[in-house]
Formats: structure tokens, sequence, C-alpha cells
């Protein structure tokens, strides 16, 4: 057996449920079964967010065959993170 660990790193559960959110919408009640932090939850949101809008810029400046698709992605995000900041 081998395992790689050069890219391991350690994630508070907080990371791991703000991933969860936003990756399960509306499911995502039914997975959150610790108490969470809400400023963690609410910082690490935030940075998710943020990466939501940065990547999808860098794509739009290459040549992403459909740039339109990537500038909703990033609009959406600086929705929620505006909201995030708001709402904290």
């Amino acid at each position: 057996m081998l395992i790689d660990i050069e890219a391991a790193m350690f994630y508070d559960v907080e990371w791991e449920h703000a991933f969860l959110e936003l990756r399960f919408g509306p499911h995502y009640p039914a997975l959150r079964t610790v108490p969470l932090d809400p400023a963690r939850l609410s910082f690490y949101r935030l940075v998710q967010y943020l990466s939501l809008v940065a990547g999808p810029l860098l794509l739009i400046d290459g040549d992403f065959p459909n740039a339109q698709v990537m500038r909703d992605i990033a609009e959406d995000n600086v929705r929620r993170a505006l909201g995030e900041v708001h709402s904290g």
C-alpha cells in the first residue's frame, strides 16, 4: 500500500461543513450532525465564495469556450460573498 501525504492538510470541521453546504444545498441539513462555530462557518463560507469568484474569472481571462457561464458563476458567488459579509 502506498499513501501519498504530500498534499495532506488538516481542516476544521467548519471548513468541511461549509463545503458540504455549498455542494449539497437544500439537502445539507441532513449532514449537519455536530455543533459548529457560527463565526468560523461564516468565514469559511466567505472563503469558498471568493474562490468561486476568482476561479471563473481566471478562466475568462484565457480562452475558455463559454465565458458567459463562468461570468454567471462568478456573479452568483459575488452575491453570496456580499450576503455573507452583510450577515456576519
